[in-house]
């Protein structure tokens, strides 16, 4: 493969996880608000059991467990943390994305060596890295054979309206 499809190919695969992420943090907000809601209703109606607790002792004791059980249990699931990391590793990935982006002309010119481009390449994923190591200490990205999919479709799509090249 020569050089300036390596380069090609690596920008592609660079946009292809920021929507990869994207999805991944829209499926956490989801799923976020899911149980934020879920453990509110359980809650309430734990206490609206309450009031009735003398008729219905059991139902009260099984609901005021349960919600309890689920408000621990939420603490160490890892939508909150995921949530903030992705939207802040975005912006750091698409700033690399874009500084990318932005060398493919030269590249595409040949206006660079293969030595070159081997160079930009090497950095930009040195800098992806070191951007992904640092929000993921303590938790990996789900693995979604479905939204990748969908993450190169859009990364396919951006790359045509805006880099122009084919590749």
């Amino acid at each position: 493969m020569e050089q300036r499809d390596a380069y090609w190919n690596q920008v592609y695969e660079f946009h292809s996880f920021i929507y990869y992420y994207e999805s991944i943090r829209r499926r956490s907000l989801f799923w976020n608000q899911f149980f934020k809601i879920s453990l509110a209703v359980l809650t309430a109606g734990s206490v609206a059991s309450w009031q009735i607790w003398e008729k219905l002792a059991t139902l009260w004791t099984i609901i005021a467990c349960v919600s309890q059980v689920a408000i621990i249990v939420y603490e160490f699931l890892p939508f909150k943390s995921r949530l903030r990391d992705i939207k802040t590793l975005d912006t750091l990935l698409w700033s690399i994305a874009l500084g990318a982006d932005n060398h493919l002309f030269d590249v595409e010119r040949g206006d660079l060596s293969d030595g070159q481009i081997n160079d930009l390449i090497t950095e930009y994923r040195k800098l992806w890295k070191m951007a992904e190591d640092k929000f993921f200490k303590d938790d990996c990205v789900p693995d979604n054979e479905k939204l990748k999919e969908d993450a190169k479709e859009k990364a396919r799509i951006y790359m045509q309206r805006f880099v122009k090249e084919d590749h």
